[in-house]
């Protein structure tokens, strides 16, 4: 079995969005930090961190914190939210993230993830 407990990131902040809203959430006192390291201890065995801000605008404005999650971590980092762009992924890739998980833009706008002669279908 692999458990893969998810954290969502806004403005720096452990968030959870009510219906995907952003004026309806529910942010959580502490930090990112913590919570991931709790979720490690707990047996996780990936952690999954959606940056929010970068799935509505994106701007990858989390990726120092989740530079700052893998640096801490001992066990596999992967990051969604607002990978728009070959670039965009190699930014996540560059800051430690095993994994990058791409979206429907991506699949809408396959000819952007575009690596050689192949791409993201």
């Amino acid at each position: 079995m692999i458990i893969l407990p998810a954290i969502d990131l806004l403005d720096g902040q452990v968030v959870r969005l009510r219906q995907g809203q952003l004026d309806q959430r529910t942010v959580y006192p502490e930090g990112a930090l913590y919570y991931a390291s709790r979720w490690e201890e707990e047996g996780g065995n990936c952690l999954h961190v959606v940056d929010l801000n970068a799935a509505f605008t994106g701007e990858h404005g989390n990726l120092k914190l989740i530079e700052k999650l893998v640096s801490s971590l001992n066990i596999p980092v992967q990051v969604g939210g607002g990978v728009r762009s070959l670039e965009a992924a190699q930014r996540l890739l560059a800051a430690g993230a095993a994994r990058v998980v791409v979206g429907t833009r991506a699949r809408e706008e396959k000819s952007r993830l575009r690596v050689g002669q192949r791409s993201a279908n």
